[in-house]
């Protein structure tokens, strides 16, 4: 009589452990299928179980991430590459129309009445200086013919010789630079045409030339001395 009542006994435990396991599994547990983790993402009635839409759970009491976050997190950073692209794209047309304004900008040449003294004696060049960015210029080859150096044209070169140094200048129309050693040197100014005379800035003679070239601003004078 003893063993019937503890096998029903026993029995009813096992039905109640088993109920209560079932019910624990169903209430932690919603519909839709579980991946290989043991997981999946929430697609029916979230809220109802306490999730957003998107977001990826284990069932169970396993650990959950939200794959919603990771896709916000993507769309930020695309947000933020479009808005960086945007940006540069913007700032290009804005360089170009200021480079292309510089360029376009018109270039002043005007013809300044200044004396030229060459070592402390007035001389005369058949055209007159000008005043090209800021700079004054003199004729390249008549200015060499009054300091009477020695120069050759070749390949569209003006080749200056002289006991110090070596100079090679291209003629072109505003060009700034030249060879003086072997060395390119880059003026201030560029070098120009004028009226078909070579035009070169006072810099030049002061590089190229054994000589010192300065501007008289008040007495409109150039002093060459050799």
């Amino acid at each position: 009589m003893k063993r019937v009542r503890w096998s029903k006994l026993i029995a009813a435990s096992t039905a109640c452990i088993v109920a209560m396991t079932t019910f624990s599994s169903i209430s932690i547990a919603h519909p839709g299928r579980t991946d290989s983790n043991g997981g999946h993402t929430c697609r029916t009635n979230c809220e109802k179980w306490g999730l957003e839409y998107g977001e990826y759970h284990y069932h169970n009491g396993g650990s959950k991430s939200s794959s919603k976050k990771s896709s916000s997190s993507k769309s930020s950073k695309s947000s933020s590459s479009k808005s960086t692209t945007n940006n540069k794209s913007n700032s290009k047309p804005g360089n170009t129309t200021n480079k292309q304004a510089k360029e376009n900008k018109p270039v002043v040449i005007t013809e300044v009445a200044a004396a030229i003294t060459l070592n402390s004696e007035t001389t005369k060049l058949p055209i007159q200086a000008v005043r090209h960015d800021s700079q004054l210029m003199l004729p390249l080859i008549d200015t060499l013919k009054a300091l009477q150096t020695n120069y050759s044209i070749k390949d569209n070169k003006i080749y200056i010789s002289s006991a110090k140094r070596q100079v090679i200048v291209p003629i072109k129309h505003n060009h700034y630079t030249l060879s003086i050693d072997g060395t390119i040197n880059k003026l201030a100014a560029p070098m120009i045409v004028y009226k078909g005379k070579f035009m070169v800035p006072l810099q030049l003679l002061r590089d190229a030339l054994p000589s010192t070239v300065e501007w008289n601003e008040s007495a409109k004078t150039i002093n060459i001395s050799l």
